[in-house]
């Protein structure tokens, strides 16, 4: 597979030049979601409105009067929309720096610790589960799985197998695991595998 950020050929989850996941370049809507184009036209629609609201928005220095006032409105209401617009693209290009970090930690691993990746963050793992469900959610990572109980983050894919359904023999609970990987069963705690 070609990077469509970089051009670089590589196999994996994620460019190991510039981060971009694979997950991104085959789905359209999160190429859309994260979007250089988003960026740019926040910025740009802030701008416009920066630009028009700013001289209505010092009309009140002129004499009083009631246009003067419906002037200043004008231009605070397009000056309100301008922040917006500036908050929003900060806040995206915050999100990308973020997941780009996630990205280049997780690199092409099956298999990593949630608290070396909390380690890595400097944030503790309840917060890093958070991120890498609303990861999964934005369809970054596909077909991630999150094996809090463990304190995992899981890869599955054809080398190793992928995830199945195993019926814990203890309780009799249906699990997710990944083939290849020994697990606990979320409910009551027995070992799991595979050939169960």
């Amino acid at each position: 597979m070609f990077c469509i950020k970089c051009g670089t050929k590589y196999e994996g989850y994620f460019c190991p030049k510039c981060g971009m996941s694979s997950a991104i370049q085959n789905n359209n809507a999160s190429r859309l979601l994260n979007s250089p184009f988003k960026k740019l036209a926040l910025f740009s629609i802030g701008g416009v409105c920066l630009f028009l609201g700013l001289p209505f928005s010092v009309s009140l220095l002129a004499p009083p009067g009631l246009e003067n006032l419906s002037l200043f409105i004008v231009g605070m209401v397009f000056v309100a929309v301008a922040a917006f617009c500036f908050i929003m693209a900060f806040r995206v290009i915050k999100r990308e720096r973020k997941y780009n970090r996630y990205a280049a930690l997780i690199g092409v691993r099956k298999k990593i610790p949630l608290n070396w990746i909390a380690q890595k963050m400097n944030k503790t793992v309840t917060e890093v589960i958070k991120d890498l469900h609303k990861a999964v959610s934005l369809g970054l990572f596909p077909d991630a799985h999150i094996d809090e109980k463990n304190g995992y983050l899981l890869f599955p894919n054809r080398d190793l197998g992928a995830m199945e359904t195993v019926i814990c023999p203890n309780c009799g609970a249906g699990v997710d695991i990944m083939t290849g990987y020994q697990s606990n069963c979320n409910f009551c705690g027995a070992i799991l595998n595979q050939k169960q």
